[in-house]
């Protein structure tokens, strides 16, 4: 679950930009500043998210963190294919950074939770070869469909990128959990940290 959340976050939602990027910008009449600048949009969401998202999930539980994310990653993805300017584009996009963001960065957390030290490094690398995932359906996905749908068909990209964003939340909702203790009893709290022992500690600065 972990692998599919992060091809739908990281692969299409973050990366997957630049496979429909020049039919998009053909089609918004967008100059190359601009395009850039949506791109910065992007991280800028990512950025935010990235650092209340370990945050959020600590008090939360990251499986909640990540279906709410799932679910401004698909509505911003699908609305950036209707978008029709420069501003609708950013804000979108900026959007799609902040949902990025809370699927990624709780994800990783979750690894911990659910593997030993000497497994996790091998579940940590199957679980960022989802950004790798997502590129190889962009790639095999955004030719056919711009073969098919000429002018718009960038924005049909983007439909399908926020179908498969709908699909990981739907299995993230029926399978993914906080941690083998909470697959057995789903009512446990999660653990809240003291912050002030993170942040005044000098290895973490």
């Amino acid at each position: 679950m972990c692998l599919l959340a992060t091809t739908a976050a990281i692969g299409l939602g973050r990366l997957g930009y630049t496979m429909v990027l020049p039919d998009m910008q053909s089609g918004l009449s967008l100059s190359d500043a601009e395009v850039g600048d949506i791109a910065t949009a992007n991280m800028i969401g990512y950025l935010l998210l990235s650092i209340a998202g370990g945050i959020l999930s600590s008090r939360f539980g990251p499986k909640i963190i990540i279906l709410m994310s799932s679910a401004l990653l698909a509505v911003s993805i699908f609305l950036t294919g209707i978008t029709d300017d420069f501003w609708g584009a950013g804000i979108m996009r900026a959007l799609t950074g902040m949902g990025t963001g809370g699927v990624n960065i709780p994800v990783m957390g979750l690894i911990a939770a659910w593997f030993l030290t000497k497994r996790r490094g091998l579940a940590t690398g199957i679980v960022v070869s989802g950004s790798s995932l997502g590129l190889v359906i962009s790639g095999l996905l955004v030719p056919f469909i711009l073969a098919n749908y000429n002018t718009d068909g960038w924005r049909y990209c983007w439909f399908a990128y926020a179908a498969i964003c709908v699909l990981s939340f739907i299995l993230s909702t029926l399978f993914l959990r906080n941690s083998p203790q909470t697959a057995a009893k789903k009512h446990i709290k999660p653990a809240v940290p003291a912050w002030n022992m993170v942040y005044k500690n000098p290895t973490v600065w």
